[in-house]
C-alpha cells in the first residue's frame, strides 16, 4: 500500500508499506477491520496480527 510519508503533506512524498489480512473465520460476529502497529524501530511487524487474533 502506497502512504503519504508526511501526513501534513498528503500529496508529498511516498512509501510503501506492507498489509497482511486475516479474514474473519466467523463472519456473523465479524465487527470491521483492525489495523495494528507494533511500533519500531525494530523487527518486522506482519505477524502480530496473528497474536492479537480472538481465538
Amino acid at each position: 500500500m502506497t502512504v503519504p510519508l508526511d501526513h501534513r503533506d498528503p500529496g508529498g512524498r511516498t512509501i510503501t508499506i506492507a498489509i497482511s489480512r486475516l479474514k474473519a473465520t466467523d463472519t456473523r460476529r465479524r465487527i470491521g477491520s483492525l489495523l495494528v502497529n507494533p511500533g519500531g524501530p525494530g523487527g518486522p511487524g506482519l505477524g502480530i496480527g496473528l497474536t492479537v487474533r480472538p481465538a
